[in-house]
């Protein structure tokens, strides 16, 4: 059970000298991730977010050909990335409005 994947059912693949290392820590990742995030609730909305944006339908956050359009078209789209992850963390309810 990944928490970083909120309702996917898709397995991730880890390299595998990640996953030995991983194996061996000192600490919980959990909680770290969790201290730096504020707290649990925030690292759970932080995910929701990126799962979000990764699955998002409008392909808004596509970065696809980025580096064959002119600068004025980088621009327009990156005005349109912030402007769908404002709408994103509104539907979340994440922001400074909603910061403890």
């Amino acid at each position: 059970e990944d928490p970083r994947e909120p309702g996917n059912r898709t397995p991730m693949t880890i390299n595998e000298d990640l996953a030995e290392e991983r194996k061996s820590l000192s600490f919980n990742p959990r909680a770290i991730t969790n201290f730096i995030d504020g707290s649990a609730e925030a690292t759970l909305k932080r995910r929701q977010l990126e799962s979000w944006i990764t699955r998002d339908p409008t392909g808004v956050f596509s970065n696809a050909n980025n580096n064959y359009i002119h600068r004025t078209e980088r621009h327009t789209r990156a005005l349109a990335k912030f402007v769908r992850l404002v709408e994103l963390c509104r539907q979340a309810g994440i922001g400074a409005d909603n910061a403890p």
